[in-house]
């Protein structure tokens, strides 16, 4: 009744139910919901609005989206959809890898709107998808000519027309467009380029075309000057190193290419640690671990304090079987990340066949930061890893001290007084857990206390 009340009205209230992508969706009642929406397209089939909300079910809320194009394409043969409707059932289609089917709507869309570079370049997208270069050939020269009347040649315009010369693999027209949109961008904002996630953008669509040119030098270049004028947010800052990241996966020469990087290097005394690093994460990906080690090794040169780097080479160092260089690399972190204390573990692990190195290591934990409860922990759950429980204890007893308002500390005491059978010690401990009234976020404290209890003898 909901979803037929939601599906007639279009005024949802809760779709949890009957939406897929929802974590509360009822999947067993999937084909009940689909022939809900039947019904209900059947009493509505005549209305354009009511098809078009119940296409978007079928493709959305239950992922039937030969349905939803089935309903969409029988509305239009009947007149109902507008303009928006009608491109949104293109995008349905294309969205499918039906672009044959899209080719009709689209010319008359263009047709009916000669100034819209979206509908073009879908256009474009079809003809390209289903084989028809002749026709795709034509449409390029007809959009050069229609956009370059009537100051419709502008910045976006261009762009637009650009990323669909590259969808289209006409590569060679995608770089002159975008370079011209490009540098229209930059001239109408004053040569200003950081924070700018649209000038970014075409980078990234250049560095691509450039690409698939087999331009590396200039798909790298465009990439990095993606890297350098991306926009705030997080996403666009992934996004323009996924380019860098993919020119050069893609690069068939970039051996060559890091000859070339090494001489301007030589020459200049400029180099780029970010672009060191994504060449030799490329490298470790295919295996080249020597040519990998080497591109790192500068990236850490350059940039000192990149934990990742660090790590990369760790890994590296270890798969060419250079573990003392991967040990020295594991020192050099810890130098300047000393609060992560997995890295004081993974030391004393690597060094448990030199007994004195390993011990060292491993106190190394407290002398980090003596009066912190997490290191304390830290070397506590070392020693129970290597059976030495006993000295585990006095750790516990520090992070119990530390930190007052918390159970963990004589919880883990406790567990670890049963191990090594302190019995009186253990009665102790839990006496003052039963004793203490804890912050109500420890909810589990009494079920843990318990089980403690039971493990003493009666």
């Amino acid at each position: 009744r909901e979803l037929k009340r939601d599906l007639r009205m279009g005024e949802a209230r809760n779709q949890y139910i009957y939406y897929k992508h929802h974590s509360h969706f009822w999947a067993e009642k999937a084909p009940d919901f689909a022939k809900a929406a039947n019904e209900v397209y059947a009493e509505k089939k005549t209305s354009g609005r009511r098809v078009r909300y119940i296409a978007n079910y079928f493709r959305s809320g239950l992922e039937m989206p030969a349905r939803g194009i089935e309903i969409l394409m029988i509305a239009h043969g009947g007149g109902l959809l507008d303009e928006s409707a009608q491109a949104e059932l293109v995008g349905f289609l294309q969205n499918e890898g039906r672009y044959a089917e899209s080719i009709p709507l689209l010319e008359g869309l263009v047709k009916a709107q000669p100034d819209s570079m979206t509908y073009r370049t879908q256009l474009m997208a079809a003809y390209h998808h289903s084989m028809r270069p002749e026709q795709l050939a034509t449409l390029v020269k007809q959009i050069d000519t229609h956009f370059h009347a009537e100051g419709r040649w502008a910045e976006g315009n261009i762009a637009q027309f650009g990323k669909g010369c590259l969808g289209c693999n006409l590569n060679e027209l995608s770089v002159g467009y975008l370079n011209e949109a490009i540098s229209l961008h930059q001239r109408d904002h004053g040569g200003r380029t950081l924070n700018d996630a649209a000038l970014s953008d075409y980078y990234q669509h250049l560095a691509g075309a450039q690409s698939r040119r087999g331009r590396t030098k200039e798909a790298v270049d465009a990439a990095s000057a993606a890297i350098v004028c991306w926009g705030p947010r997080h996403d666009h800052r992934g996004y323009a190193m996924q380019s860098l990241t993919q020119v050069l996966s893609g690069a068939k020469d970039l051996d060559d290419y890091v000859k070339h990087l090494d001489t301007e290097a030589a020459k200049t005394g400029q180099d780029s640690p970010i672009l060191r690093k994504e060449i030799g994460k490329v490298y470790q990906s295919k295996g080249n671990l020597p040519q990998a080690i080497a591109q790192f090794e500068l990236a850490v040169a350059l940039q000192p304090l990149d934990k990742e780097v660090h790590q990369a080479l760790i890994v590296c160092y270890d798969g060419s079987q250079q573990a003392d260089k991967a040990t020295r690399q594991l020192m050099a972190l810890i130098d300047f990340d000393r609060h992560d204390l997995k890295l004081f573990t993974q030391l004393a692990e690597r060094m448990k066949g030199n007994e004195a190195e390993a011990e060292r290591a491993a106190t190394s934990i407290i002398e980090a930061a003596p009066n912190e409860a997490e290191n304390h922990a830290a070397l506590a759950e070392l020693r129970q890893q290597q059976n030495r429980w006993d000295e585990a204890i006095p750790h516990w007893e520090q992070v119990a001290e530390l930190r007052r308002l918390e159970p963990t500390g004589l919880l883990k005491l406790a567990a670890a007084q049963i191990q090594v059978k302190q019995w009186e010690a253990a009665r102790t401990t839990i006496n003052r857990l039963n004793k203490t009234e804890w912050p109500a976020r420890f909810n589990n404290v009494t079920n843990e206390t318990r089980q403690l209890q039971e493990r003493l003898p009666k």
